[in-house]
């Protein structure tokens, strides 16, 4: 399927939610794959605690997102002090890759 991208308006379409601890601070660098007519995103977020963590939400149109409301990926061993960043996600032989 081809795609033509074109800019949405000035303002984001997703920006950080207030009353979520962990991402009321920062929502960035995203990753959309689509697929069975829906484009999925995933995407690095922080709270004020600005350790990053990884969100996922889900469009029909690319435009309008509703998102899960808890992270789908967290820091949980010690060298993940900072965070996980920057999803990248990719389909390789029947199945779906994060980076």
């Amino acid at each position: 399927m081809a795609f033509k991208l074109q800019r949405y308006a000035t303002t984001p379409i997703l920006t950080p939610d207030p009353s979520s601890s962990w991402e009321n601070y920062n929502v960035f660098n995203p990753s959309v794959i689509y697929h069975n007519g829906l484009f999925h995103m995933h995407y690095r977020a922080q709270g004020m605690d600005w350790i990053s963590r990884i969100g996922y939400a889900v469009s029909a149109d690319g435009v309008h997102w509703n998102r899960l409301r808890e992270p789908v990926l967290k820091p949980e061993f010690d060298y993940e002090s900072r965070g996980v960043e920057d999803p990248r996600v990719t389909f390789l032989d029947g199945w779906y890759y994060m980076l």
